[in-house]
């Protein structure tokens, strides 16, 4: 059986370490400890590294070790994920300003990946974008359903 295929995108790495944010620093570390035991198949991308690689010395550090302890798979931002991060922002189904988010989603999606992982609950973590995705996503020939999760919903049950 195929493993489930997991993208976790940059603010679920950043928040690991974010004291801020205790709650949400709470649900991230469950995530990826039990992420750790369980038998998903974890993704990131160049573009989570480069968004890392502008965070303060020591956060950018500490979240490169945690993404090298974790061990997912890097994936590249194809010209065919790069077209269709353009098509999410001329459609209107993100707004100007959050090609990085919309990079995030076309990579998930360019791989057939089953989920993005995300803390961002504005650009992707949400049921009306989610449904916008869906819709272009058809329009261009990608038909399989890509889940727009947080940590939360991956159920400590199934890690």
């Amino acid at each position: 059986m195929k493993k489930f295929q997991i993208y976790v995108e940059t603010s679920v790495w950043n928040l690991y370490f974010d004291l801020r944010a205790a709650a949400f620093q709470k649900a991230t570390r469950k995530f990826i400890d039990g992420i750790r035991r369980s038998n998903y198949e974890l993704f990131v991308s160049s573009v989570v590294i480069a968004e890392i690689a502008q965070a303060p010395e020591e956060r950018k550090n500490r979240m490169l070790e945690l993404i090298r302890e974790v061990n997912p798979v890097v994936l590249e931002l194809t010209g065919e994920a790069d077209t269709l991060s353009q098509a999410y922002i001329d459609s209107g189904v993100l707004p100007q300003g959050s090609m990085r988010d919309a990079n995030h989603i076309a990579i998930a999606t360019a791989y057939q990946l089953d989920a993005i992982v995300s803390w961002n609950m504005r650009h992707i973590a949400n049921v009306a974008r989610k449904e916008r995705v869906r819709a272009l996503n058809i329009s261009q020939g990608y038909l399989k359903e890509l889940e727009m999760i947080t940590p939360l919903e991956v159920s400590e049950y199934e890690v």
